[in-house]
């Protein structure tokens, strides 16, 4: 019975910690490729783009997310252009607040 307490413990726990919201201060960076936040030097992508429109580019922002992961951004924009992003990906974010 300890062992079913246990796993039921731990399942719990990895769930919490996949959908863990993250803050840091990053830079707002937007081109013909798409809007990212830099952080830790990665330039994740950003499903939700409306949350930084009135932010322009080059800003510091504290900024609260949650990692998305890769094809998991439905409302993603869609940008066309001729460029490859300068910046080192990293994962899809969803900003969930700004300051």
């Amino acid at each position: 019975m300890n062992h079913l307490a246990f796993l039921f413990t731990l399942g719990c726990l990895l769930l919490a910690s996949c959908n863990k919201k993250q803050s840091t201060s990053s830079e707002v960076i937007r081109d013909c490729t798409g809007t990212y936040l830099v952080v830790d030097g990665q330039h994740n992508p950003v499903c939700n783009v409306q949350m930084l429109e009135n932010i322009p580019t080059g800003t510091i922002v504290q900024a609260e997310y949650k990692l998305v992961g890769n094809g998991k951004c439905e409302d993603r924009e869609s940008f066309h252009c001729a460029m490859v992003h300068p910046g080192v990906l990293g994962e899809w974010i969803r900003v969930i607040h700004i300051k």
